[in-house]
């Protein structure tokens, strides 16, 4: 067998490097409505064609055509609050990030508040849910989920089904949190109701 050296020149001059949208707290997206949240929940929780594309217009970026990428991208996203917000569950609003799809990206509150009030009677969910105004927080592609200089205010009225055997996981915040890092976050938690119906006939 005979040794061979082999060389050659990389020339990385003209390599086009794509970075990812709002990846940053300078191209954060604005929030600063009650829709803007339950956009969010909607992109995060079901990759809602429409709330990922307003998402995306909203942090001033193109179109998307790849909807998971896109969803992937705002579940990791940076995002600062505007002004502040309050929150009816009346909408469909009841947290950004479930079991399956987390929100593990960052949020700044900007010193503004969100008030959340979450009313709603549940039918029929075989599965746990996670209730606040983020619902189940974890890290993603950065390694890192956080939320800084933000007041949350939340009251909770909850009503289960008489059979319901899942675990409800609440909290003014965040139902559930891993790895969470805050930084000048307080969360005022104004009510907690949690019942069950004595029979079907009672949601």
């Amino acid at each position: 067998l005979e040794n061979r050296t082999f060389s050659t020149t990389l020339n990385t001059a003209d390599a086009v490097v794509s970075a990812l949208p709002f990846s940053s707290w300078e191209e954060a997206i604005p929030i600063s409505t009650a829709d803007h949240f339950l956009w969010m929940q909607q992109a995060v929780n079901d990759g809602n064609e429409e709330a990922v594309q307003k998402l995306y217009a909203l942090g001033g970026a193109d179109s998307v055509d790849d909807l998971e990428s896109a969803r992937t991208v705002l579940r990791s996203a940076y995002y600062k609050l505007q002004n502040n917000v309050a929150i009816d569950s009346s909408s469909g609003f009841t947290g950004i990030g479930n079991k399956d799809y987390t929100f593990g990206g960052h949020f700044d509150g900007g010193g503004h508040r969100v008030s959340l009030t979450v009313d709603t009677t549940v039918s029929d969910v075989p599965e746990n849910l996670y209730i606040g105004l983020f619902g189940c927080m974890s890290p993603l592609t950065d390694g890192v989920v956080e939320v800084r200089n933000l007041s949350v205010e939340s009251s909770f009225d909850i009503k289960l089904p008489k059979d319901y055997t899942a675990t409800v996981y609440i909290g003014g915040l965040a139902g559930q949190a891993v790895q969470l890092t805050l930084e000048k976050v307080d969360v005022l938690l104004k009510k907690m109701t949690l019942t069950k119906a004595e029979s079907d006939a009672d949601l």
